[in-house]
């Protein structure tokens, strides 16, 4: 049966089969204002479509009633909907925030792609800043002022409607789960260019290709937002591309990272089709909505794919990751209690089930270094800053191993790019001081530590590696004063009392060498 419904705003005339009514009633949305309206059986006439203008006029008077009666509801409705107003900003400003923030980063990845050295330096996360700062400008003072939908409005329901603007929604149940969604999925374009942000390979074609790709994903992401779940088939149909591409890219040096990319992206798609398969139930009928509802069957069969996709993903996360988390927990245990073979042993563990794990082989470096054996050291630190480039502190981790093995060469190549990286680090200058001294560089041993007590004076061990090296020099007054700087600040360590005696001892004072022997000896004893 064809029922007619008049909308009680704009008095619309609308045509709907009672079938698709439920028997408890249910809201419509007006295909010409968006006002949702209730609509229910008991209270509608059904009338045959005629062209007839006298039945029309009596058609119309039927309606007055029922439209009384629901004008009555459409005030409780549209006063529900003003208390919804402010959490329907809430998620305009999250929208629009990932938005523009997209159109910043946009913007920063083709100036560094035609050679913009000073913004690649500022570092992109300052379009996030910047974007945050107007998305909050806006929605705090011009928002409700202006009759302007932004992007982040209209994916969360707002409309300019007359005069003034109104928040619809085309779901008869709260939104925010789908909106929790919607936001993670949306992470993906925010994200776009990290991977040349980090290298610093900036090339404009595959710029391009990802603009093109999250900008795609922002449109259909927007669709979804609005009802019109078909456009997720372009998001799945996205997060395959970006599997297929990261497993080229990675299976050849680990299958670890490509597993990985390959579990997001399963999450991901997961979720999105349970959340469309709840809101899909709970969709508000339109005559104009060109996705058609699915049939309970196919709803009950995508159901059970995509909680067993879900299932199956957690299950392959525990396997990989809890174990993983288990004995890299167990290294960190291991080496607080100074077992660093054993703790070898642990991170091992830990690598086999997540190959990729940088902070793994960190930390198995440095139990390598502990045990004395600095060529596996240097091998673990080398693994990590292949996975992970510019960290300044593995290149320092690295340049100590390599100090362990005498090859003075490369740790002082590890600490000048770990002070490039990271400047005004006072424990580098020293390490590079100590390395420049196993060189035979005594001048340049020493500009180090001078340069490293600049930055933090009151350092005692940088006083004595440079009364060392003035005593190698020969300088023996410059040595002592140094030795001295050193015991005023820390004046328990035996090492400065052996060291100035060594001094004194090359100076020809034998009484005050003996003294400071002797001192040394004690405080050594009542360690």
């Amino acid at each position: 049966m064809i029922i007619k419904i008049v909308c009680p705003k704009c008095e619309t005339i609308h045509h709907i089969d009672s079938a698709q009514i439920p028997d408890n009633g249910t809201y419509g949305r007006c295909s010409k204002c968006q006002n949702s309206f209730l609509i229910k059986k008991e209270v509608q006439k059904p009338e045959q479509v005629t062209a007839s203008d006298k039945k029309k006029q009596t058609g119309a008077k039927q309606t007055s009633v029922k439209s009384e009666k629901e004008g009555k509801t459409q005030n409780a409705s549209q006063q529900h909907i003003l208390r919804k107003v402010e959490r329907g900003q809430v998620a305009a400003a999250i929208f629009d925030f990932f938005v523009i923030a997209f159109l910043f980063q946009t913007f920063g990845a083709f100036i560094c792609a035609a050679g913009g050295t000073l913004l690649a330096k500022v570092k992109l996360p300052i379009g996030q800043i910047l974007s945050f700062f107007l998305v909050f400008l806006y929605h705090q003072f011009y928002a409700k002022e202006i009759l302007f939908c932004s992007a982040g409005e209209r994916m969360a329901g707002c409309r300019i409607i007359g005069n003034r603007k109104e928040w619809t929604s085309p779901f008869s149940c709260s939104r925010w789960l789908l909106f929790i969604i919607l936001f993670m999925l949306l992470l993906y374009p925010l994200n776009a260019f990290e991977a040349m942000e980090q290298t610093g390979d900036w090339k404009l074609i595959p710029v391009i290709g990802r603009t093109v790709f999250a900008g795609i994903f922002i449109v259909s992401v927007w669709r979804i937002a609005l009802g019109y779940f078909k456009w997720s088939v372009a998001v799945c149909l996205l997060l395959s591309l970006h599997i297929g591409a990261d497993i080229l890219t990675y299976m050849p040096a680990s299958g670890e990272l490509a597993f990985i990319t390959i579990e997001n992206n399963l999450f991901s798609m997961s979720f999105l089709i349970l959340v469309l398969l709840f809101y899909d139930k709970n969709k508000l009928p339109d005559e104009e909505d060109a996705d058609a509802l699915i049939t309970d069957a196919q709803r009950m069969t995508l159901k059970k794919i995509a909680t067993a996709l879900v299932l199956l993903v957690f299950m392959m996360c525990l396997l990989f990751n809890g174990w993983n988390i288990y004995w890299y927990h167990q290294g960190n245990a291991r080496m607080d209690r100074g077992d660093s073979e054993s703790a070898v042993e642990a991170y091992t563990r830990a690598l086999k089930l997540k190959p990729h794990d940088t902070d793994a082989y960190i930390k198995r470096g440095k139990a390598w270094s502990k045990k004395g054996n600095f060529d596996q050291a240097v091998a673990d630190f080398t693994t990590a800053l292949e996975l992970k480039p510019h960290n300044a502190s593995v290149y320092v981790k690295r340049g100590k191993a390599w100090y362990g093995k005498g090859d003075f060469g490369r740790a002082i190549a590890d600490f000048t790019t770990a002070l490039e990286l990271k400047p005004h680090k006072a424990a580098v200058y020293v390490n590079r001081g100590r390395a420049w001294d196993g060189k035979g560089r005594s001048e340049r041993a020493i500009a180090d530590f001078t340069r490293a007590l600049d930055i933090n004076p009151y350092d005692a061990d940088t006083y004595m590696y440079r009364g060392i090296v003035w005593d190698k020099k020969g300088d023996f007054d410059q040595a002592v004063s140094d030795f001295n700087n050193a015991l005023s600040i820390n004046p328990y360590d035996p090492d400065i009392y052996y060291n100035r005696g060594l001094t004194w001892e090359n100076k020809g004072d034998s009484e005050r060498a003996e003294e400071d022997f002797n001192k040394s000896e004690l405080l050594r004893q009542t360690r």
